[in-house]
């Protein structure tokens, strides 16, 4: 057996008026349900207060990740337009590379990275529904999904009879 290469990641929008809500992911994490945190990793327990360990441990979590995304060496960003990803990782043994990793895999597990903004998968199909309302179609919007060429082409011949 050998070392692995093991990564964790989140991502935003490359636009200027992106900004985490750091806030909303805490009151995310204030909320979640013991079934929801079945999956968290924590060392060490308080069997007495299971729930509200695992939460304070992943508010701590977020924290260092808020801290971290301001600018790190732990933490490396490559960008993939329309999408800057945030990646950290390295060689693993069974072990994790970094606290980062960790604090990221964790939030990711439990939906936390969502709620502040990252991950957010752009809707393509919203915006060709727009397009398509202005009866304007751009060739460039074309072959980016086979599913979404055929709703353009079923829209457009809807459009033609």
């Amino acid at each position: 057996m050998g070392a692995d290469m093991v990564i964790a990641c989140f991502y935003e929008p490359m636009d200027n008026t992106f900004k985490p809500n750091w806030n909303k992911g805490h009151s995310y994490i204030d909320n979640l349900t013991d079934k929801q945190l079945t999956d968290v990793e924590y060392l060490g327990e308080d069997p007495d207060d299971l729930s509200n360990t695992i939460k304070k441990a992943l508010h701590d979590k977020l924290n260092s990740v808020k801290d971290t995304y301001k600018g790190s060496r732990e933490l490396t960003t490559l960008e993939f337009p329309p999408y800057k990803v945030f990646l950290t990782g390295g060689v693993s043994w069974g072990d994790s590379p970094s606290d980062i990793f960790n604090d990221i895999s964790d939030l990711d597990l439990v939906g936390v990275l969502e709620e502040v903004g990252f991950n957010n998968v752009i809707d393509y199909k919203k915006i060709v529904d727009k397009i398509l309302k202005q009866k304007v179609v751009l060739p460039m919007i074309m072959s980016l999904d086979k599913d979404l060429d055929a709703l353009i082409s079923k829209t457009l011949s809807k459009r033609s009879t």
